[in-house]
């Protein structure tokens, strides 16, 4: 089946599809095709690019992102498809906040540069929309970003993810870690103190 023709099908009349999320019916298609590593002909990839690159229907760039960023879940790294830059710039300025957030991790999991300094920039910002805030920083553990222990040592001290950024702290062997658990478990008071143990050799 052409994977182009299946994404735009829930324009349809057909009560099957239109029955079940767009995205469900992707992944039908697309995960199984996607482990058949050095199978470029069952690779769904370039026609879901090609439709989000000329869809401007929202809510089937919402589905098929959706759908990607399932099958792509728990791998850190995927060789970015052909066209993708375009997707990255064009969808990046969706009036949509969740197509933006979307495109942008799954722009970091293609290792895009550009996705991961905005998502390190969205982490840093104070201002920024809180759950926004969260969003980029699992993104950025999920990867296991190499410039993120700086960035989690830096909101030790924002109220909002301090137990967040000790929780990846732990993850990671950074040879400031120690100095900044104890600065935390010197001025943050008993419920820090608490969550450093997580840090603890």
């Amino acid at each position: 089946m052409n994977f182009r023709n299946l994404c735009f099908i829930r324009h349809s009349s057909f009560v099957l599809c239109r029955s079940l999320p767009i995205c469900c019916l992707l992944l039908l298609f697309i995960t199984p095709a996607l482990s058949a590593l050095g199978n470029a002909r069952a690779d769904p990839l370039p026609a879901l690019v090609e439709v989000l690159r000329e869809s401007s229907d929202p809510q089937l760039q919402l589905d098929v992102l959706k759908g990607l960023s399932a099958a792509f879940k728990g791998r850190r790294q995927v060789p970015m498809p052909r066209g993708w830059e375009q997707v990255e710039t064009r969808l990046g300025q969706s009036a949509n906040a969740d197509v933006r957030a979307l495109v942008q991790t799954l722009s970091l999991t293609f290792g895009s540069a550009q996705a991961l300094a905005a998502l390190r920039i969205t982490v840093r910002e104070p201002s920024t929309d809180l759950n926004a805030r969260r969003t980029a920083l699992n993104a950025l553990l999920d990867t296991k970003d190499a410039g993120l222990p700086a960035i989690l040592q830096g909101l030790l001290g924002d109220a909002d993810l301090r137990g967040a950024a000790i929780r990846g702290l732990a993850a990671y062997d950074d040879p400031n870690t120690p100095f900044w658990r104890f600065t935390i478990r010197s001025t943050a008071g008993k419920s820090a103190t608490r969550s450093t143990r997580s840090l603890r050799a």
